[in-house]
Formats: C-alpha cells, sequence, structure tokens
C-alpha cells in the first residue's frame, strides 16, 4: 500500500496543485460556467426533487414525527449491549443489525436522512405540509433519541420513541447533524441549530478517540469501545454534517472544527495514489487485503457497514466514497475553506473516475482492492450513481472541468433508463445540487 501523505505535504504543498497541475481553482466566472444549461434540465431537475419529497412526506412521515424503516429484522452482534449475534438488515443502505419484531425501527441515521429530504421538499415548494412534518420529526429527534442522563444520541428507537438499543455511534450523529441542520435553516427555528451545536458537542465529548478520529460505536455511557474495525464513512459524513451545520448556524468555532477534521483526514487516511481507503485497525491503519469472509471475534462480519457483499468485508477502497470526498471538499472551498483542498479533491476525483467508473455503461463499480482492481460489474443506480452525478456537476459548474459534462450526460442517461428515480436523501441530494448549481450559473 503506498505511504500516508505527509502533514508537511498537506499544509505546504497542496495548493500548488502538485499532483495534477492547475486545473483546480477557486468558483469559475459565468463565461466558463455557461454550458450548464445545455446539461442541466431546470424543470427536470425540480420535477423529480418535487415527486421524490412528496413520495417521502406521504410514505415515511408519522402524526408523531416519527421517521423509521419498516421491515428490517435481526439483531445486532457483537455490540456493548451484549445482544448477541444475527442477521444482516435487508433493507440496503446502512447495513446494520437491528433487533427483531419492531415493525419498522428508527435511526439517527435514517432520520437525520429524512429530515434533509423533508427541508428540501419545503425549500422547493413552499408547501406548509413539509414544514409542519419536518418540526414535528425534528422535535421527535429531540425529544426521543437524545439521551438526557450522559448525552449523544441513541441507536435505535421505536415509533413510541422507546428505546430499543441504546448504544451511541457516530455515523448515525453524523447525519443527525446533517438532518437538524438543515431543518434549522430552512425553518429558522433557532432550537434546531442549538440542538444540532450540542449534538455535536456531545458527539466531541463521547466519541472522540485521542487521535482526533471518532469512535464507530460504544456503550450507552460512552466508556465501552464495541469491538470491530474502524471506518472512514462516519468521518466523512461528520464533515458534511460540518458544513451543513455551518451553513444552518454560521458558527466560528464549528468552521475551525470542520477544517481541523479535514485536516485530520487527509493528513493521516488519504493515500498517496489519491484514495481514501474503507477500514481500519484501532490505530487508524488501513487493514489490508484478505480472503472474503473474515468475521469478527464476536462472530459478525467483518464490516457491517459493507456486508453486501463478501469480499467487501476486508481492506477495499469504497468508489462512493471517493466521489462524495470530492463533492464535500469542493463544497468547503466554495465555503471559503483552504484553497489547497482541491488539490486532494481532484486526486480523488481522478482516482474514482480512473478505476470506479464504467465508460461502457456510464455506471459506478462499488469498490476496488488496493491495487486498482475493481468489482467485476458496475450499476447504474443506487447511491454512488446519485453521487457521481451530483459531484460530476459540481465540478464542471464551479471548477471548469468541461471534460466532465460527457460522463454526467451519458451517466444521468443511463440512470433515467434504470428504473424509477431516486426519492431517497443521496437522490435527492442529487437534485438540489442540480438547482443550486443552475441558480448560480443565473
Amino acid at each position: 500500500m503506498a505511504e500516508y501523505i505527509s502533514r508537511r505535504s498537506l499544509l505546504q504543498s497542496a495548493g500548488a496543485g502538485i499532483w495534477l497541475g492547475p486545473q483546480s481553482g477557486a468558483v469559475q466566472p459565468a463565461k466558463t460556467r455557461s454550458r450548464a444549461a445545455d446539461h442541466i434540465d431546470v424543470e427536470w431537475f425540480r420535477k423529480v426533487l418535487a415527486e421524490g419529497a412528496e413520495r417521502n412526506l406521504k410514505t415515511l412521515v408519522t402524526p408523531t414525527g416519527f421517521l423509521g424503516r419498516v421491515g428490517t429484522s435481526g439483531q445486532r452482534g457483537g455490540s456493548p449491549t451484549g445482544k448477541g449475534a444475527g442477521t444482516p438488515n435487508s433493507q440496503g443502505g446502512r447495513s446494520g443489525y437491528w433487533p427483531t419484531g419492531m415493525g419498522g425501527d428508527g435511526t439517527p441515521n435514517n432520520h437525520g436522512r429524512t429530515l434533509f429530504v423533508l427541508a428540501a421538499g419545503y425549500e422547493l415548494t413552499k408547501k406548509p405540509e413539509f414544514l409542519e412534518a419536518l418540526t414535528k420529526a425534528a422535535d421527535f429527534m429531540l425529544n426521543c433519541y437524545r439521551d438526557k442522563q450522559y448525552g449523544g444520541l441513541f441507536a435505535v428507537v421505536d415509533p413510541d420513541g422507546k428505546v430499543l438499543d441504546d448504544r451511541k455511534e457516530s455515523y448515525g450523529t453524523a447525519l443527525a447533524i446533517v438532518g437538524m441542520s438543515h431543518a434549522a435553516r430552512v425553518s429558522g427555528r433557532k432550537a434546531y441549530g442549538d440542538a444540532a451545536l450540542g449534538i455535536w458537542s456531545d458527539m466531541k465529548k463521547g466519541l472522540r478517540d485521542e487521535r482526533g478520529f471518532f469512535k464507530r460505536e460504544t456503550s450507552r455511557d460512552f466508556k465501552v469501545v464495541s469491538p470491530g474495525k474502524n471506518t472512514q464513512n462516519p468521518m466523512m459524513h461528520l464533515f458534511e454534517a460540518l458544513l451543513a451545520l455551518h451553513d444552518a448556524t454560521q458558527s466560528k468555532v464549528v468552521f475551525q472544527d470542520a477544517e481541523a477534521h479535514a485536516n485530520n483526514i487527509l493528513t493521516h487516511l488519504l493515500q498517496k495514489p489519491g484514495y481514501i481507503p474503507e477500514l481500519y485497525d484501532r490505530d487508524w491503519k488501513p487493514i489490508p487485503t484478505g480472503p472474503p469472509g473474515q468475521t469478527e471475534p464476536g462472530g459478525y462480519p467483518l464490516d457491517v457497514y459493507n456486508s453486501y457483499s463478501a469480499a467487501a468485508q476486508t481492506g477495499h477502497i469504497e468508489i462512493g466514497h471517493q466521489i462524495e470526498w470530492a463533492f464535500f471538499l469542493s463544497r468547503a472551498v466554495e465555503k471559503g475553506f483552504p484553497r489547497k483542498y482541491l488539490s486532494f479533491a481532484e486526486r480523488l476525483l481522478a482516482y474514482a473516475m480512473k478505476v470506479g467508473y464504467d465508460r461502457q455503461t456510464g455506471g459506478v463499480f462499488g469498490y476496488s482492492d488496493y491495487d486498482g482492481k475493481p468489482t467485476a460489474a458496475s450499476a447504474t443506480r443506487g447511491w454512488q450513481q446519485a453521487e457521481l452525478l451530483k459531484m460530476l456537476m459540481n465540478w464542471a459548474v464551479l471548477r471548469g472541468r468541461q471534460d466532465l459534462w460527457e460522463p454526467f450526460d451519458k451517466s444521468l442517461a443511463a440512470l433515467k433508463n434504470s428504473g424509477p428515480l431516486p426519492s431517497d436523501y443521496h437522490g435527492c441530494g442529487m437534485y438540489v445540487e442540480a438547482l443550486r448549481l443552475a441558480a448560480l450559473k443565473a
């Protein structure tokens, strides 16, 4: 595996574009961005975002504000709560292991993601139904997920707000901050912004480790760390969360926290070939590749975040996450973060396009090994495809990367031809970005 990028390289050399030359830059002038209208059909994106948000409003929102996901089963194995082994969640997305017989579970992850979609629906349509659902759901988050004794958020609650799993975990906490930040921004309710700041404060106190990263999972009181490897996935969504939290609160402390977090990631996790590995040991060293099907001492899969394939349970590179990092870093620079991040983002972009983009189908390969060998088949739908499209248009519009319009057009056509259009957090996020970029262009 390639060596880590040195801190000196990060802090002194990145801004010069040492790997990919002078492609990186500030937001491009309107003349450079004039081609965006040829590729971003504003009316189509408005239509699919409205339809997707309406679908979430009608199917996921309950009168109490509970936002759940129906049909999960199985029990989480190896957790600090000692609940034993179990079977995977069949719902896709975060492949967790949750209690049996719930009839529908609620997690900070699902709740935060749907809060984002409801906020997007309200911002687009201004329909009072969205605002009502958004405020009820935000209130449910504060009343039922927050642990008033130890701080932080419970891992699972039922539709009545009863705690089913009292673990604390970074992934769901990060997405909860995302959702609450967007709820604060579009509703104008300061209480939600203050609550998101409080969740972040609890996360720093209870889940931060000695290396400045965040523990994957702990017991309720944060004292017992769960078995299993570390993963960059919560670290990535935490950066997203801090960007959203800054948008909502304009907190200088949050801005500084986000910059420090990004610097830690880029210093210690980004590899010179231009990728961020997915899984790490307790010292945040990437775990090696190995035979499929490895398990942790407790008997559950080595990586429960990627249980959709046995090959992904060992050391690997998640292509979709390289794509998301390229987007978040570009978005951060747009917000005023150090311009040096663009060089690293462009390296991640180049790696993802070289190794993970299928030029035949316009799809995305799921993951690759450290030698750049991707999975055997790509997909033209799913969360990776939505994130690819969001990233491509962002870099084409804001960074003058006209070469990215061709894969954007091909991949969007492939998505449209692959079946029902996505209406989840990833899909709606892509539609929101298209409309945002179109507004900037205008």
